[in-house]
């Protein structure tokens, strides 16, 4: 059976996104970076939502099609798309 891990994006006010629905208004450093992407390649599948899937859809085929060049891994290019 395989275990199911949730990460939610959320401020220690609980603020989880602007007054537009902007979830990317918190601050996301290179420890939340690392923090995610560590998440990402320890899971077997990554289930998305609609809109983050919408906002992922346009940057992974790049990865998928080169996924040793240097931007791989890269969050800071994939959050320009949103």
């Amino acid at each position: 059976m395989r275990a199911v891990t949730v990460s939610n994006i959320m401020s220690v006010d609980g603020l989880y996104e602007d007054s537009g629905h902007n979830p990317l208004v918190l601050n996301m450093d290179e420890a939340f970076d690392a923090y995610n992407l560590e998440r990402i390649r320890a899971a077997d599948i990554v289930l998305l939502g609609r809109t983050s899937f919408e906002g992922f859809s346009s940057y992974w085929p790049a990865i998928a099609d080169a996924p040793d060049e240097s931007s791989a891994g890269s969050t800071t290019d994939c959050r320009r798309s949103w």
